[in-house]
């Protein structure tokens, strides 16, 4: 009786880790050693975990640094487990998750370096009489640094069409921007702003849209 209470009182407190070995980190830091109580970091990928005494095995694997090399494991079906090791540590125990993702050198690169340009557009000053539509497109696009343009317009506009009121190109990029006259009372603009980069980004383009009434 008297170890089932202890085992609980530890499970309340701890959470036992199931998981394989990735790759170890020998620290030398005073301040880490103190904080995890061992002086190896471990690179973990955890198969399962045991939880306020219930286990859960996971489908998906995660990877965490946790403290120590783990000792045996015991428990939630990992006992015979060659390539498992076990840690039990508190629950209020700072470790780091990290996302790991699989890919060619070409595509995980392009991944990392999307978002190169951005852009923006606001329209301001509209107004629709006799079929003529006008009024003023501010934008912006940032390529490492950022452009600003202001273009006034003064077009003949049916409802529901997009209209280009101007196509051109900044150095950086190049921009296109239109118009539609979605209601007599709305009006849309767009704004779709394209680069190319080096390989292995090839060419990268930015949109932005906004519809305000009047």
């Amino acid at each position: 009786m008297e170890e089932l209470i202890e085992q609980s009182v530890v499970s309340a407190f701890n959470v036992k880790v199931f998981g394989e070995a990735i790759s170890k980190t020998p620290t030398k830091s005073k301040v880490l050693t103190a904080e995890f109580g061992a002086s190896t970091l471990t690179y973990v990928k955890v198969h399962g975990v045991q939880l306020n005494g219930i286990c859960t095995r996971m489908e998906n694997p995660i990877t965490l640094i946790l403290p120590g090399e783990g000792i045996d494991p015991k428990g939630c079906g990992f006992d015979d487990a060659a390539e498992i090791k076990m840690w039990q540590i508190r629950k209020d125990q700072v470790s780091s998750k990290l996302q790991l993702t699989s890919g060619t050198i070409e595509d995980l690169l392009t991944d990392e370096l999307k978002g190169l340009i951005d852009a923006g557009i606001k329209i301001k000053n509209v107004s629709y009489s006799n079929g003529k539509l006008k009024g003023r497109i501010e934008i912006w696009v940032k390529v490492g640094v950022t452009i600003r343009e202001a273009i006034e317009f003064s077009i003949d506009a049916g409802l529901s069409q997009w209209i280009t009121i101007t196509g051109f190109d900044i150095g950086i990029a190049d921009i296109k921007v239109q118009v539609k006259l979605d209601s007599l009372h709305k009006i849309c603009g767009r704004l779709e702003a394209c680069a190319d980069f080096p390989w292995p980004i090839g060419e990268q383009c930015a949109k932005a849209t906004e519809c305000i009434e009047f």
